[in-house]
């Protein structure tokens, strides 16, 4: 019997090891399997795109906020999965599921951005569309010139707009805090389309035959996925300031409508090939290799 306790605690100890260049792999190894995978290319298309305010602008008060709320989502989602997998549980049990309903929120936002980009293009050829677009109001230095008596007088402060968010009804774009719009589309809805897409995910397939129950790989697998996100915000928010600076601004919205709309589509395409992989492996034989 003493001997059993002490064998026990022997792989009880040996569980939860943390080495510390095992912690350096296993961050490299998440930070890798991460880059240009489904989740990675959600996040660079959540820093850019908003259901409700279409394309994200800087001119936007709480920019800065709404792509933190987004990384910190995608990060913290990413690191749940991980978490689970030291703790014992088996989150790839649950993949078919996942993969369900990250297919129907998905094909929700491809719609949605698919309408948006349709409405852009025709917004370049029909002013009153173009028109119908909020105008977020801006004050500039610029004095106006006035003619009295020959003579410019430097008159006061004019106000100029600067065009916000999408084309159309379906997105109305306000640019005033509102703590049910910023948590719902900058936190929850793109956390939660993240937990369930990364079900079969390249950057989880990749822990499936490692050892779990490790704390450097609840540390270390976390870190590597934050990296990996915040390359993601990093490019999504220079395609927003190529964007906001680009001085053919409707024509380069309705582009990057169109390849937001390409990613959102073969990510939902993605998660429905999964969904239905998930399916058929479920009627085949398990294989006794992994646990030999």
């Amino acid at each position: 019997i003493a001997a059993v306790s002490a064998r026990s605690l022997g792989k009880a100890s040996i569980a939860m090891a943390f080495v510390l260049g095992t912690f350096f792999r296993f961050a490299l190894l998440a930070w890798l399997a991460e880059l240009g995978d489904k989740t990675w290319w959600l996040t660079v298309a959540f820093i850019v795109w908003c259901p409700f305010n279409g394309l994200r602008y800087k001119v936007a008060k709480f920019y800065g906020l709404e792509c933190t709320l987004v990384l910190l989502a995608s990060i913290l989602m990413l690191t749940v999965r991980t978490i689970l997998l030291t703790c014992g549980l088996n989150p790839f049990q649950w993949d078919g599921f996942c993969n369900v309903m990250a297919s129907l929120i998905l094909l929700v936002c491809s719609l949605l951005c698919s309408v948006q980009w349709k409405r852009s293009i025709h917004a370049q050829y029909d002013p009153e569309q173009a028109g119908s677009q909020i105008a977020v109001p801006s004050k500039t230095n610029s004095a106006a010139l006035v003619e009295s008596g020959g003579s410019g007088v430097t008159g006061p402060e004019e106000e100029t707009t600067t065009l916000y968010g999408s084309y159309g009804t379906l997105a109305a774009p306000k640019d005033s805090w509102s703590f049910a719009r910023i948590t719902v589309f900058t936190f929850i809805l793109p956390g939660v389309t993240v937990l369930f897409a990364e079900a079969m995910d390249r950057s989880q397939g990749v822990l499936i035959d490692v050892d779990h129950k490790r704390a450097d790989l609840a540390f270390g697998a976390p870190i590597g996925f934050a990296l990996s996100e915040l390359f993601a915000g990093g490019f999504g928010y220079m395609t927003r300031w190529f964007l906001s600076g680009n001085p053919q601004h409707g024509v380069t919205e309705t582009r990057l409508l169109f390849l937001l709309m390409v990613v959102f589509w073969l990510v939902t395409i993605c998660c429905m090939r999964d969904a239905v992989t998930r399916l058929v492996l479920g009627e085949l034989p398990a294989s006794t290799l992994r646990n030999a």
